[in-house]
Protein backbone atom coordinates (compact mmCIF):
# COMPACT_ATOMS: atom_id res chain seq x y z
CA UNK A 1 0.00 0.00 0.00
CA UNK A 2 2.83 2.20 1.09
CA UNK A 3 4.30 1.63 -2.46
CA UNK A 4 1.67 2.23 -4.33
CA UNK A 5 1.13 5.74 -2.82
CA UNK A 6 4.48 6.69 -3.43
CA UNK A 7 4.00 5.21 -7.40
CA UNK A 8 1.18 8.06 -7.49
CA UNK A 9 2.95 10.78 -5.95
CA UNK A 10 5.78 9.91 -8.24
CA UNK A 11 3.49 9.80 -11.50
CA UNK A 12 1.97 13.64 -9.82
CA UNK A 13 5.06 15.53 -9.93
CA UNK A 14 5.94 14.46 -13.13
CA UNK A 15 1.99 15.65 -14.41
CA UNK A 16 2.81 18.86 -12.65
CA UNK A 17 6.63 19.52 -14.23
CA UNK A 18 5.70 18.45 -17.92
CA UNK A 19 1.77 19.04 -17.83
CA UNK A 20 1.02 22.09 -14.99
CA UNK A 21 -1.15 22.31 -12.55
CA UNK A 22 -4.62 21.26 -14.56
CA UNK A 23 -2.86 17.98 -15.45
CA UNK A 24 -2.34 17.18 -10.99
CA UNK A 25 -6.00 18.62 -10.82
CA UNK A 26 -7.12 16.21 -13.17
CA UNK A 27 -5.61 13.54 -11.49
CA UNK A 28 -7.08 14.30 -8.20
CA UNK A 29 -10.06 14.31 -9.74
CA UNK A 30 -11.07 17.94 -8.48
CA UNK A 31 -11.78 19.38 -11.86
CA UNK A 32 -11.94 18.70 -15.63
CA UNK A 33 -9.02 20.05 -17.87
CA UNK A 34 -10.89 21.36 -21.14
CA UNK A 35 -7.24 22.26 -22.62
CA UNK A 36 -8.97 26.11 -22.99
CA UNK A 37 -6.28 28.86 -22.66
CA UNK A 38 -7.39 31.88 -20.37
CA UNK A 39 -5.77 35.29 -21.05
CA UNK A 40 -5.76 37.76 -18.29
CA UNK A 41 -5.02 41.45 -18.64
CA UNK A 42 -2.70 42.71 -16.03
CA UNK A 43 -2.99 47.01 -15.98
CA UNK A 44 0.59 48.08 -15.29
CA UNK A 45 1.20 49.12 -11.75
CA UNK A 46 4.48 51.80 -12.58
CA UNK A 47 6.46 50.14 -10.18
CA UNK A 48 10.59 49.46 -11.58
CA UNK A 49 10.92 45.89 -10.52
CA UNK A 50 14.67 46.18 -9.57
CA UNK A 51 15.23 46.75 -6.25
CA UNK A 52 17.37 49.97 -5.29
CA UNK A 53 20.01 50.19 -3.27
CA UNK A 54 18.10 50.69 0.06
CA UNK A 55 16.47 47.29 -0.78
CA UNK A 56 13.39 48.50 -1.68
CA UNK A 57 11.46 48.91 -4.78
CA UNK A 58 10.71 52.27 -6.19
CA UNK A 59 8.04 53.91 -8.51
CA UNK A 60 8.88 55.29 -12.20
CA UNK A 61 8.86 59.11 -12.41
CA UNK A 62 6.42 61.26 -11.78
CA UNK A 63 6.39 62.48 -15.07
CA UNK A 64 6.53 59.28 -16.68
CA UNK A 65 3.64 57.68 -15.20
CA UNK A 66 1.07 59.96 -14.67
CA UNK A 67 -2.19 59.97 -16.87
CA UNK A 68 -3.35 62.95 -19.43
CA UNK A 69 -5.38 63.92 -16.27
CA UNK A 70 -5.25 64.51 -13.06
CA UNK A 71 -6.75 66.38 -10.04
CA UNK A 72 -5.68 67.95 -6.51
CA UNK A 73 -7.61 68.36 -3.40
CA UNK A 74 -6.06 71.07 -0.93
CA UNK A 75 -6.54 72.55 2.44
CA UNK A 76 -5.08 75.88 3.68
CA UNK A 77 -4.97 78.52 6.10
CA UNK A 78 -5.07 81.98 4.98
CA UNK A 79 -3.60 85.66 6.73
CA UNK A 80 -6.69 87.50 4.62
CA UNK A 81 -8.63 90.10 6.54
CA UNK A 82 -11.90 92.36 5.00
CA UNK A 83 -10.07 95.28 6.65
CA UNK A 84 -11.85 97.61 3.63
CA UNK A 85 -15.30 96.15 4.67
CA UNK A 86 -17.70 99.08 6.72
CA UNK A 87 -19.79 97.70 9.26
CA UNK A 88 -23.29 97.88 9.55
CA UNK A 89 -24.45 98.60 12.97
CA UNK A 90 -21.48 100.98 13.92
CA UNK A 91 -20.13 104.18 11.75
CA UNK A 92 -16.47 102.58 12.38
CA UNK A 93 -14.08 101.23 10.59
CA UNK A 94 -13.88 97.33 10.65
CA UNK A 95 -10.52 97.38 12.68
CA UNK A 96 -12.05 99.29 15.34
CA UNK A 97 -14.86 96.39 15.77
CA UNK A 98 -12.99 93.64 14.98
CA UNK A 99 -9.41 92.91 15.60
CA UNK A 100 -8.21 88.70 16.10
CA UNK A 101 -10.54 86.48 13.98
CA UNK A 102 -12.48 83.48 16.11
CA UNK A 103 -12.29 81.58 12.38
CA UNK A 104 -9.35 82.85 10.38
CA UNK A 105 -10.37 82.01 6.64
CA UNK A 106 -9.96 78.23 6.03
CA UNK A 107 -10.36 77.42 2.38
CA UNK A 108 -10.96 73.83 0.74
CA UNK A 109 -9.86 74.06 -3.29
CA UNK A 110 -10.52 71.05 -5.89
CA UNK A 111 -9.11 71.39 -8.94
CA UNK A 112 -8.88 69.48 -12.23
CA UNK A 113 -5.47 69.41 -14.99
CA UNK A 114 -4.55 69.07 -17.75
CA UNK A 115 -1.15 67.06 -17.96
CA UNK A 116 1.40 67.63 -20.42
CA UNK A 117 5.52 66.76 -21.02
CA UNK A 118 6.39 70.42 -20.06
CA UNK A 119 3.42 72.56 -18.30
CA UNK A 120 -0.15 71.38 -16.92
CA UNK A 121 -3.40 73.51 -16.69
CA UNK A 122 -6.65 73.11 -15.73
CA UNK A 123 -9.68 74.50 -13.85
CA UNK A 124 -10.12 75.42 -10.25
CA UNK A 125 -12.64 75.85 -7.53
CA UNK A 126 -12.57 76.93 -3.57
CA UNK A 127 -14.95 77.33 -1.00
CA UNK A 128 -13.59 79.01 2.29
CA UNK A 129 -15.21 80.28 6.00
CA UNK A 130 -14.54 83.18 7.98
CA UNK A 131 -15.72 84.35 11.27
CA UNK A 132 -15.24 87.46 13.61
CA UNK A 133 -16.84 89.24 16.71
CA UNK A 134 -16.99 92.51 17.91
CA UNK A 135 -13.83 93.02 20.52
CA UNK A 136 -15.28 95.98 21.82
CA UNK A 137 -18.43 94.75 23.70
CA UNK A 138 -19.37 97.88 25.04
CA UNK A 139 -19.74 99.27 21.75
CA UNK A 140 -21.43 96.83 19.92
CA UNK A 141 -21.95 92.84 20.19
CA UNK A 142 -22.13 92.28 16.71
CA UNK A 143 -20.45 88.78 14.17
CA UNK A 144 -19.28 89.17 10.44
CA UNK A 145 -19.28 85.36 8.68
CA UNK A 146 -18.47 85.30 5.11
CA UNK A 147 -17.60 82.56 2.70
CA UNK A 148 -15.51 83.44 -0.19
CA UNK A 149 -16.33 81.14 -3.37
CA UNK A 150 -13.52 81.24 -5.95
CA UNK A 151 -13.87 79.74 -9.57
CA UNK A 152 -10.56 80.03 -11.88
CA UNK A 153 -7.82 78.77 -14.01
CA UNK A 154 -5.01 77.66 -12.69
CA UNK A 155 -0.67 77.23 -14.87
CA UNK A 156 1.99 74.80 -13.09
CA UNK A 157 4.91 73.87 -14.20
CA UNK A 158 5.07 70.79 -12.46
CA UNK A 159 7.35 69.03 -15.05
CA UNK A 160 10.37 70.61 -15.28
CA UNK A 161 12.22 67.60 -14.04
CA UNK A 162 11.33 63.82 -13.35
CA UNK A 163 9.94 64.67 -10.14
CA UNK A 164 8.23 67.94 -9.07
CA UNK A 165 10.40 69.20 -5.92
CA UNK A 166 9.31 72.45 -6.74
CA UNK A 167 6.35 73.99 -8.50
CA UNK A 168 5.44 77.36 -9.41
CA UNK A 169 2.01 78.15 -10.39
CA UNK A 170 -0.26 81.23 -11.48
CA UNK A 171 -3.86 80.92 -10.86
CA UNK A 172 -7.08 83.51 -11.95
CA UNK A 173 -10.55 84.33 -11.98
CA UNK A 174 -13.73 85.31 -10.54
CA UNK A 175 -14.97 85.09 -6.77
CA UNK A 176 -18.33 85.91 -5.43
CA UNK A 177 -18.57 86.12 -1.33
CA UNK A 178 -21.78 85.41 0.70
CA UNK A 179 -21.72 87.50 4.13
CA UNK A 180 -23.84 87.82 7.22
CA UNK A 181 -23.51 90.60 9.96
CA UNK A 182 -25.57 89.96 13.09
CA UNK A 183 -26.18 91.93 15.71
CA UNK A 184 -28.62 90.71 18.66
CA UNK A 185 -31.76 90.43 16.66
CA UNK A 186 -31.23 92.14 14.02
CA UNK A 187 -28.81 90.34 10.96
CA UNK A 188 -28.29 91.66 7.29
CA UNK A 189 -26.93 88.81 4.68
CA UNK A 190 -26.31 88.99 1.14
CA UNK A 191 -24.15 88.00 -1.50
CA UNK A 192 -21.02 90.49 -3.37
CA UNK A 193 -20.77 90.48 -7.47
CA UNK A 194 -18.42 88.17 -8.77
CA UNK A 195 -14.81 90.29 -8.86
CA UNK A 196 -11.19 88.91 -10.18
CA UNK A 197 -9.10 87.46 -8.55
CA UNK A 198 -5.12 86.56 -8.69
CA UNK A 199 -2.61 83.86 -7.13
CA UNK A 200 0.93 83.01 -7.29
CA UNK A 201 2.37 80.32 -5.36
CA UNK A 202 5.07 77.82 -5.04
CA UNK A 203 4.71 73.91 -4.07
CA UNK A 204 7.23 71.53 -2.51
CA UNK A 205 6.92 67.99 -2.78
CA UNK A 206 6.68 65.60 0.55
CA UNK A 207 7.12 62.47 -1.42
CA UNK A 208 11.18 62.30 -0.74
CA UNK A 209 10.54 62.31 3.00
CA UNK A 210 9.38 58.53 3.10
CA UNK A 211 9.38 57.20 -0.36
CA UNK A 212 8.00 53.72 0.17
CA UNK A 213 5.13 55.43 1.99
CA UNK A 214 4.63 57.44 -1.13
CA UNK A 215 4.83 54.65 -3.11
CA UNK A 216 2.35 52.46 -0.90
CA UNK A 217 -0.13 55.43 -1.29
CA UNK A 218 0.36 55.59 -4.81
CA UNK A 219 -0.37 51.51 -4.89
CA UNK A 220 -3.27 51.61 -2.75
CA UNK A 221 -5.07 54.97 -3.09
CA UNK A 222 -3.87 56.45 -6.44
CA UNK A 223 -1.89 59.28 -4.69
CA UNK A 224 0.67 61.17 -7.27
CA UNK A 225 2.08 63.56 -5.16
CA UNK A 226 1.76 65.05 -1.72
CA UNK A 227 2.78 68.74 -1.05
CA UNK A 228 3.26 71.99 0.83
CA UNK A 229 2.87 75.06 -0.45
CA UNK A 230 2.91 78.65 0.18
CA UNK A 231 1.13 81.49 -2.21
CA UNK A 232 0.11 85.24 -2.29
CA UNK A 233 -3.62 86.45 -3.46
CA UNK A 234 -4.75 89.35 -4.49
CA UNK A 235 -9.16 89.86 -4.08
CA UNK A 236 -9.73 93.01 -6.47
CA UNK A 237 -13.04 95.02 -5.70
CA UNK A 238 -16.40 94.27 -7.07
CA UNK A 239 -17.66 96.73 -9.74
CA UNK A 240 -21.44 97.21 -7.77
CA UNK A 241 -20.95 100.11 -5.44
CA UNK A 242 -23.56 98.89 -3.67
CA UNK A 243 -21.42 95.46 -2.94
CA UNK A 244 -19.80 95.35 0.53
CA UNK A 245 -15.59 95.82 -0.10
CA UNK A 246 -14.01 92.43 0.68
CA UNK A 247 -11.29 93.44 -1.12
CA UNK A 248 -7.15 92.87 -0.24
CA UNK A 249 -4.47 94.10 -1.89
CA UNK A 250 -2.23 90.89 -1.03
CA UNK A 251 -2.58 88.18 1.54
CA UNK A 252 -1.02 85.23 2.35
CA UNK A 253 -1.89 81.54 2.22
CA UNK A 254 -0.53 78.28 3.17
CA UNK A 255 -1.45 74.40 3.27
CA UNK A 256 -1.24 71.09 2.15
CA UNK A 257 -1.81 69.67 -1.41
CA UNK A 258 -2.80 65.85 -2.74
CA UNK A 259 -3.00 65.02 -6.01
CA UNK A 260 -4.60 62.19 -7.77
Amino acid sequence: MKRGRFHIYIIGIFLLNFYGPAAFAQLEGMTKYTGEAKMVTVEPSHIITVKQDDGDYSLESYRDRRGNWGKTISLGYSTYEPSNYSPNFLEAGYDEIYETPELPLFEMQFAIKRNSRSITWGAEMSVGIYQNESDQKSLIQSSLQIIPIKLGGTLMLDALGPEPMFVPYVSGGGYMVLYKEDNNDTSINGNTQIAPYLTAGMAFSLNWIDKTAARISYEDSGIEQCYAFVEARSLFEAGDELDPDFSSQVNFAGGFKVEF
